[in-house]
């Protein structure tokens, strides 16, 4: 049984890049999988995919009766990439290119697709349910201070 109902999630992409910051939404559940409190922001995500120059972007989500799962691409002439986020919202983890990280740990994850397609993810302490995605970005800039691409990301 899921330990979480995924109701959806809110995309804002970036100007300055290929990527997004995603703010997925949902309850805790409980006896026979009922909703339990409010609605709340359960999980953010910023995604970023360096040194690729978009003209086109889609995203997408599923909700599974076990997983949230996400999918981003973007398409530049003939140049495609793509990334994946899975959260198995019964074992509380979140798992894209064969990362796994238990969302116990925070509820902010950064993954990144570098220029070679690698995946990266690095997750940060959690923050409070109600962010902005503007909030989200924040955060991640005061994270990750001296890193060359962070601190450029603009809506």
């Amino acid at each position: 049984m899921a330990k979480f109902l995924s109701t959806g999630d809110q995309s804002r992409t970036f100007s300055s890049v290929a990527g997004c910051v995603d703010i997925v939404s949902g309850y805790r559940v409980g006896v026979l999988s009922r909703p339990v409190g409010p609605e709340e922001n359960l999980l953010y995500l910023v995604i970023i995919c360096e040194g690729f120059h978009r003209t086109g972007a889609s995203s997408s989500s599923e909700n599974g009766e076990r997983a949230t799962t996400l999918k981003y691409a973007w398409r530049s002439g003939t140049n495609f990439a793509s990334i994946e986020v899975e959260w198995d919202r019964r074992d509380d983890l979140i798992k894209t290119g064969g990362i796994s990280l238990p969302r116990a740990n925070g509820n902010l994850i950064v993954i990144r697709r570098d220029p070679h397609g690698e995946l990266h993810a690095h997750q940060f302490p959690s923050l409070p349910d109600g962010v902005s995605h503007a909030d989200v970005l924040s955060a991640v800039q005061r994270q990750i201070p001296k890193d060359a691409n962070i601190p450029e990301l603009r809506f």
